[in-house]
C-alpha cells in the first residue's frame, strides 16, 4: 500500500482554473478560562483593618437576613461558599468579636484568593511552608510549634506585601499610641506574616504625623567631660576588682549557727 504525502500546490500551472482558491491554514488553539478576583470593599474608603472588618460583618448580617426566604439547598449552597455567615447571629443589635474574627476571616481569604497565585505560593514554598488552614486561609507553618503561645502567633496568616490590606493592618499595629517600628513589627507577626515587613513598616510610620513629631524633638546633649582616672590610668591586671559581697561557710557562734557575708573594697 503506497502512501502519499500531501502538500499545498506552489506551481502557478496546478492553480490555473481554480478561480475561488483560498488557503487554508489549520490552527490548534487552546482557550483557558480565568476567574477575575475583585476586592470585596474599596480599601481607599478604609483608614484602620478594624473599621473595614465591621463594615464587612454588618454586610453579612444583611446577606444572612436575605437568605431567610430561600430553600435549605440553596442556604446550604450559600454557606459552603461563604463559611463566615455561620458565625454570624442576627439576635444583638451590637456587633460581636465571633463576627468581628469572622469578618476578618473573609477579608484575608478574599486577599489571599486575589494575591496569592500557584506561582507565588511556589516560590515562598521552602521559605514560608505555606498550608491551608479550616477556614481555608493560608497561613506560615514555622517552628514555634511548641512554644506557649497562640495558635495565630505560631502559624500566622500570609499577607501579600505592598498592598491595601497590609497597609491597614500596619498601621492598626501602630496603634494610637504611635509605637516604633520594633514594636509595630513584633504586634503585626503575632497574627500576619507579611515579607518585606520593615520596609513597609518604615514607610507607613514616616507618614504619621504624631510619631513624627515625637521623635523630631530637639535633644541637647550635656557637654562631656574627662574620662575617669582608673579608666585611662595604665594597671596590672586584676588590680580592681568589682567584687561587692560574697558569701561566707556557716559559722557557729555561742552555740548557734549564723550566716556570714564578706565584702571587699578595692
Amino acid at each position: 500500500m503506497e502512501h502519499q504525502i500531501l502538500s499545498p500546490a506552489t506551481d502557478e500551472s496546478a492553480l490555473e482554473g481554480e478561480e475561488n482558491y483560498k488557503p487554508c491554514v489549520n490552527i490548534n488553539a487552546v482557550s483557558t478560562q480565568t476567574t477575575h478576583v475583585t476586592d470585596l470593599l474599596c480599601w481607599e474608603r478604609f483608614s484602620s483593618f478594624t473599621s473595614a472588618k465591621r463594615t464587612t460583618a454588618l454586610i453579612l448580617r444583611f446577606v444572612k437576613k436575605l437568605m431567610r426566604p430561600l430553600g435549605d439547598a440553596t442556604r446550604q449552597r450559600i454557606l459552603t461558599h461563604i463559611l463566615e455567615l455561620r458565625d454570624v447571629s442576627e439576635d444583638t443589635n451590637t456587633l460581636t468579636s465571633t463576627e468581628m474574627r469572622a469578618a476578618g476571616l473573609l477579608l484575608i481569604r478574599n486577599h489571599q484568593t486575589k494575591h496569592l497565585s500557584k506561582e507565588y505560593r511556589k516560590s515562598m514554598e521552602n521559605s514560608l511552608r505555606l498550608y491551608k488552614d479550616d477556614n481555608l486561609i493560608w497561613r506560615s507553618k514555622g517552628r514555634l510549634g511548641n512554644a506557649l503561645l497562640a495558635s495565630e502567633a505560631k502559624s500566622p496568616c500570609f499577607i501579600a506585601p505592598n498592598t491595601p490590606l497590609a497597609r491597614l493592618i500596619i498601621l492598626d499595629a501602630h496603634g494610637n499610641y504611635h509605637r516604633g517600628i520594633e514594636h509595630t513589627i513584633s504586634t503585626v507577626r503575632k497574627q500576619c506574616w507579611i515579607p518585606k515587613l520593615r520596609q513597609q513598616v518604615r514607610k507607613a510610620i514616616n507618614s504619621c504625623v504624631e510619631w513624627r513629631r515625637f521623635n523630631a524633638l530637639p535633644y541637647r546633649y550635656p557637654d562631656t567631660t574627662d574620662l575617669p582616672h582608673h579608666r585611662v590610668a595604665k594597671s596590672r591586671p586584676f588590680q580592681r576588682i568589682g567584687l561587692d559581697f560574697f558569701d561566707l561557710p556557716p559559722c557557729t557562734e555561742d552555740e548557734r549557727v549564723i550566716k556570714l557575708y564578706g565584702s571587699h573594697a578595692p
